[in-house]
């Protein structure tokens, strides 16, 4: 999802369970988070 912060066009990114629930958000500037290496158990 991308959000518009300060002028400046970033990533927002969620971690949700199945139920919806949000665990953790992440705002970053590139596309390539890498969070799927730090969890391994989450699905794209």
């Amino acid at each position: 999802m991308h959000v518009k912060l300060n002028g400046e066009m970033l990533y927002l990114w969620r971690v949700v369970d199945y139920e919806g629930e949000i665990f953790e958000s992440y705002v970053t500037k590139t596309r390539d988070f890498g969070f799927h290496e730090e969890n391994p158990q989450a699905t794209p």
